[in-house]
């Protein structure tokens, strides 16, 4: 049952009571937590054969599959012990259980002490980040907190580097598996390769392109290449082999202290990016190897990291650089005035009546056509949510 808020439209008021029952089912789904394990421990004192058999009791009685309910009972023992603050702030409704979840999934290869320490950090925010955006802020902090880890996955990962193919009914699955910032690389010449045959007018679609494009680089029917940029943010004491702080890879994630020393040490051009010391955002990019014709929009693009919509992942070396204040009414091209947005959000500003405004360098106000109001901060590279 809703209570109406005095003042407010009738849109507001769905809004409103929409977010109140989302907190509802997240007290809800904590409650369902604590009789999973308090019916674990009863039956626990029946003696080993009547502990394997729970998942199965209560398949039986929820009708849910004896797997999704081992699931919830090994969430409901596992997250009230190492991530006690996280379970009560699902208990109170400040996070559903899929951001519960997706924390203690990031944290569970780091020792107690190191898990709650991540858990301090990413769950203030929580309440107000997508689930990307908790999981990206946690995976940077768990491989900051245990580097040496970080470093084994990822070789882990180039050692079992492998591609399979599934046959299917008439089509078929070919699946590349190994380092992630290496297939992200791969996936940025795809995308930009396929962009640019959209506008120069080729009708098919963006996954026909990548696809038809993927195939004729193997098959030797495609050998252009196309120069593209991928922003990797990494401290200098990790260059200098001072610290193993991880980087952060622009549209990927946190890499290794040891992968970004690699990646230096290859043919990229390197520029420096000037940050805040104390909020880790970007203030400046050096020109002094060239200065590119579109300078400001790549600095804009570098210091927002991504679509500048409330939630959204989308890299800022993807999106549309825009006037905050339309040049026709004065806007002036500067730090001050553009913004990178991707073409959903470009289209949701035009065409349906969202406001946005600039109310410092990197801070945005959006509101949207029935007076909702979200702020965007300036994004800490090195962090890489807020």
């Amino acid at each position: 049952m809703s209570t109406t808020t005095v003042g407010i439209s009738p849109e507001l008021q769905v809004l409103h009571d929409l977010a109140g029952v989302n907190r509802q089912i997240a007290v809800l789904e904590g409650r369902k937590l604590v009789l999973f394990a308090r019916y674990q421990e009863l039956r626990e004192n029946d003696g080993d054969h009547a502990t394997r058999s729970v998942p199965d009791e209560l398949a039986m009685a929820l009708h849910i599959s004896s797997r999704y309910a081992g699931a919830q009972l090994a969430l409901a023992v596992e997250l009230p012990e190492r991530l006690p603050d996280t379970f009560a702030a699902l208990q109170e409704g400040r996070i559903d259980v899929v951001k519960a979840r997706a924390l203690l999934e990031v944290t569970e290869p780091l020792n107690l002490e190191d898990a709650r320490g991540v858990e301090a950090k990413v769950l203030p925010t929580a309440e107000t980040r997508t689930v990307a955006q908790l999981r990206a802020r946690a995976r940077y902090h768990r491989d900051r907190a245990d580097p040496d880890a970080a470093e084994e996955r990822r070789l882990y990962a180039k050692r079992e580097r492998r591609v399979c193919f599934q046959p299917g009914d008439g089509s078929g699955q070919l699946t590349a598996i190994g380092e992630g910032d290496r297939l992200y690389q791969a996936w940025i010449v795809l995308d930009v390769l396929a962009h640019q045959l959209r506008a120069a007018g080729d009708e098919r679609d963006l996954d026909e392109l990548r696809y038809d494009l993927l195939l004729d680089m193997i098959l030797g029917k495609f050998d252009s290449r196309v120069q593209v940029h991928a922003y990797l943010h990494v401290p200098a004491t990790t260059l200098a082999g001072v610290t193993n702080d991880p980087g952060i890879l622009e549209g990927y994630g946190p890499i290794t202290a040891q992968r970004c020393r690699e990646l230096a040490q290859g043919k990229a051009i390197w520029r420096r990016v000037f940050l805040d010391p104390i909020t880790n955002t970007v203030k400046d990019v050096e020109r002094r190897t060239y200065r590119p014709p579109d300078g400001l929009a790549e600095y804009i693009k570098v210091r927002d990291h991504t679509c500048i919509a409330p939630g959204c992942m989308k890299p800022a070396h993807q999106c549309q650089v825009d006037h905050t204040v339309p040049w026709a009414e004065g806007g002036c091209t500067c730090a001050t005035n553009l913004d990178p947005l991707c073409p959903r959000h470009h289209r949701l500003r035009h065409l349906t009546g969202w406001q946005i405004t600039q109310t410092a360098e990197g801070t945005f106000d959006w509101v949207s056509p029935v007076g909702q109001r979200f702020t965007r901060l300036p994004v800490s590279i090195l962090e890489p949510v807020h």
